[in-house]
């Protein structure tokens, strides 16, 4: 009789975990409905959530901006994705190029500090996600992943965000979504 009773103990503490783990999967899913961005001239692309505006060419080195539209007249900011890709003159290895963009990031926003390097994979490479904090009261988070493709061409996605916004679950999927979306060909 004992034998049962902890065999029924047993399976009941395993459905109520596998019920939680059921609930936690289904909060974060993402059911935003994503769209394109394509740029055959320079073989680019990667997905967005529908909705956003993209802005091609919108300054000197960047070529595509897409930016959400604001959720309420007190957001700070517009969250945002920015991608550049620029043909390198020499070589550098991807480690001197996450350096070099870290280097970038820092001395623009000479407030922000590192949260977290790590290694992804990016439109068929290896490249690096760097994520950052401003220290200066804004709430703003950097997410930048960057890679070199095999023309050496460098590329450097950046998603602009609020640190309310990144700690949400469906924005770590949204964020994940895009960096896995991303095309280049040659």
């Amino acid at each position: 009789m004992d034998d049962i009773r902890k065999l029924i103990w047993g399976l009941g503490i395993a459905l109520v975990v596998l019920g939680a783990a059921v609930a936690a999967w289904t909060w974060q899913q993402d059911d935003t409905k994503y769209s394109w961005y394509q740029n055959p001239k320079e073989g680019f692309a990667m997905q967005y959530p529908g909705g956003w505006v993209v802005n091609e060419w919108p300054q000197a080195g960047v070529l595509v901006a897409i930016i959400a539209p604001r959720e309420s007249s007190l957001d700070k900011i517009s969250r945002n994705w920015n991608v550049s890709a620029t043909r390198l003159v020499e070589p550098l290895t991807l480690e001197q190029y996450r350096d070099a963009a870290d280097k970038f990031m820092k001395f623009t926003f000479p407030k922000i500090e590192t949260k977290g390097t790590t290694k992804i994979w990016i439109a068929g490479r290896i490249g690096w996600k760097l994520v950052y904090r401003d220290n200066s009261g804004g709430g703003i988070v950097f997410v930048t992943a960057v890679f070199i493709d095999k023309n050496d061409i460098a590329h450097n996605i950046t998603y602009l965000t609020t640190n309310d916004q990144y700690n949400r679950p469906q924005e770590q999927n949204m964020i994940n979504k895009v960096l896995l979306s991303v095309k280049v060909s040659y």
